[in-house]
């Protein structure tokens, strides 16, 4: 499934959003995430996911247990250092 949430003017995601759990494919691109939302790490079904162009400028660790996701999009991010869980993987 695809879920394309790009240029909404999103701020935050609420908890339940990690309860999406047939979202293959995820665009938050373009929006005004105040911080990587941490329920990003409960949708295990991820393999892409776009992240680019939002103010936050820390990954949420979270996104460390996606073991299916081959593509993460992070461009126009001001990111200060990903998390180890990232970096490792």
């Amino acid at each position: 499934t695809d879920l394309r949430l790009h240029d909404n003017k999103i701020d935050k995601l609420p908890v339940e959003f990690g309860n999406l759990a047939s979202v293959r494919r995820l665009w938050l691109n373009n929006n005004i995430l105040e911080a990587c939302p941490d329920c990003l790490g409960r949708l295990t079904t991820l393999e892409m996911l776009a992240l680019s162009n939002n103010p936050f400028k820390e990954l949420c660790t979270g996104i460390g247990r996606l073991l299916r996701l081959s593509d993460l999009l992070l461009d126009g991010l001001e990111l200060i250092v990903p998390p180890r869980e990232i970096i490792v993987r």
